[in-house]
């Protein structure tokens, strides 16, 4: 009996100490080492005025990378790319179908080629904050366009990690996806990777009307390295405006996920 209890004491203390575990999570990323990420965003929309609805589905989907050329301390210097970029909308008024790697360029497609195969140079934090102005290695590529590059790419990372050092169960706040305000939460410390969970708050404009809505965020860290393995995001959006003495409802619901490309 007497075993068992010191068994069971260790446990709780074993437990209570994982607990009391503070995690440094961060990018630890090396020169030479490559991040790719695919990246969808799934977006079905509902408009209601004067007894009509239409409805309407886009899907987003893009893969990017970054590498890591040199560190400035504790600084990254990366490079970043985007890969591919494709689009599709299907609605009540016909389906559009681009993509970045068409033949030919599109009203549809001729964004997504802009920014497609620039390869934009930048400085980062280890918590993928911005230092300064990302700059494309291709001089003849403007600084509109590499910072349009940069924060299709960062819109994915920034946000995900805290900026102080975290036990399981801490909470945190922060921005993700843009300017969407997040209360994370350190689920899990696993054998290779932190599970973190996050609640989601948005308050957005479509065409002058005011949406809001909150959802939910859940995402994967390596531990090694600090590298985003897998995140998915739930945001319904949802808000109503008079136009012309007649009441427009919109209702959104955002899909979005990212996976490490093996």
């Amino acid at each position: 009996m007497r075993k068992l209890i010191i068994s069971l004491a260790t446990m709780v203390a074993a437990i209570a100490m994982l607990h009391a575990q503070k995690e440094d999570i961060r990018l630890k990323l090396q020169p030479g080492q490559k991040i790719p990420l695919r990246y969808q965003q799934i977006m079905d929309q509902e408009v209601a005025f004067g007894g009509q609805t239409m409805k309407s589905k886009t899907t987003i989907r893009t893969e990017f990378a970054f590498s890591v050329v040199s560190l400035n301390g504790e600084n990254l210097i990366i490079d970043a790319i985007i890969n591919r970029s494709d689009l599709e909308v299907k609605g009540d008024q016909g389906n559009i179908t681009a993509s970045s790697t068409d033949a030919t360029e599109t009203q549809y497609n001729k964004e997504l080629k802009a920014y497609t195969g620039k390869v934009v140079r930048a400085e980062v934090t280890p918590y993928f904050e911005l230092v300064g102005e990302p700059k494309a290695l291709d001089e003849s590529v403007s600084p509109e366009t590499a910072k349009k590059v940069f924060e299709a790419v960062s819109s994915t990372l920034s946000g995900l990690y805290p900026k102080q050092a975290v036990a399981q169960g801490d909470t945190w706040e922060d921005t993700v996806f843009g300017d969407n305000k997040a209360k994370s939460t350190l689920t899990l410390i696993g054998d290779n990777s932190y599970v973190i969970d996050s609640k989601i708050t948005a308050e957005q404009s479509m065409q002058g009307i005011p949406l809001s809505g909150s959802g939910l965020f859940n995402y994967e860290i390596h531990k090694a390295t600090g590298a985003p393995i897998y995140g998915l995001l739930t945001l319904p959006l949802s808000g109503t405006m008079a136009a012309q003495g007649t009441m427009v409802s919109v209702k959104i619901n955002i899909t979005g996920s990212f996976e490490f490309m093996q």
